[in-house]
């Protein structure tokens, strides 16, 4: 009968519409797993990438604190001898300041000898 054919095909339809549908819901769930997985590797990656760029960051910062301290400490070494160079100089001149003094009165009283001798 008409009634029976026409409700075959459309059970016919049915089915077959029904199938693409889960065709597709596949199709879309393999897909979307794939690009789950991509974004997972890549978000790894991208972790692994920025710990090694963190440690390097913190070694280098350290490299670098360990030459401005060791900058410090040379110039704090240099300081300390420049200031025990400024006191040596120092004594050195009163020495010879007072030698030269200790000549110079030495020679007054020769003269003075000299002229009342």
């Amino acid at each position: 009968s008409v009634s029976t054919e026409v409700k075959s095909k459309i059970d016919e339809l049915k089915s077959k519409l029904d199938k693409e549908r889960q065709n597709f819901a596949k199709a879309l769930t393999k897909s979307s797993k794939e690009c789950e997985s991509l974004l997972k590797e890549e978000a790894a990656k991208f972790e692994q990438l920025h710990h090694k760029f963190m440690k390097e960051k913190a070694d280098h910062l350290q490299g670098l604190k360990d030459t401005v301290s060791k900058f410090e400490e040379g110039k704090e070494r240099l300081y300390m001898r420049y200031e025990q160079q400024r006191k040596k100089e120092k004594t050195m001149i009163s020495e010879q300041e007072r030698f030269c003094t200790e000549k110079i009165a030495q020679l007054e009283e020769s003269l003075n000898k000299k002229e009342t001798g």
